[in-house]
């Protein structure tokens, strides 16, 4: 998910064209031109940059691939499954699942912000090793609990 923001809206420019204050502001933030007074002013002569948006990126199960590393490129936050411990690679090859140090090594490989690591297995009482592991390639990470909320 990533939100679209729109570039911001430069009022007193808007003002200084002779623009009124009212729904032209709202016509010209959305990429329209309008006319005032017979002159015509460009959405770009008040909108200056655009507002850097959110990426989050949320990973089903899956095993390791280069589309998750591309889908979440430069993401502020990856969750990401991590249903197994390395010691336990081959059951998450076999069922297409992966391991927290798959997971570290992708939000790594993309350069995300954060990772929150979740559907672990219940295999594990301690989770400790799935963080331990994650934070060898990783260190911005946390596990997911339940009602967890999180502010990107």
């Amino acid at each position: 998910m990533e939100e679209k923001k729109k570039p911001t809206f430069l009022r007193e420019k808007a003002i200084e064209l002779g623009v009124p204050v009212g729904p032209l502001f709202g016509k010209l933030h959305n990429g329209e031109e309008v006319t005032v007074d017979g002159k015509v002013i460009k959405p770009e002569q008040v909108l200056g940059e655009p507002k850097k948006s959110k990426k989050i990126v949320y990973s089903g199960d899956t095993i390791p691939c280069a589309e998750m590393v591309q889908f979440a490129k430069g993401a502020d936050l990856l969750i990401h499954e991590s249903t197994y411990t390395l010691e336990d690679k081959n059951k998450a090859i076999q069922n297409f699942h992966s391991t927290s140090s798959d997971a570290s090594k992708i939000a790594s490989e993309a350069n995300v912000d954060r990772l929150i690591l979740t559907h672990f297995s219940t295999r594990y009482v301690d989770t400790s090793d799935l963080i331990s592991q994650a934070r060898q390639e990783f260190k911005n990470v946390e596990l997911a609990y339940d009602l967890m909320v999180v502010n990107v």
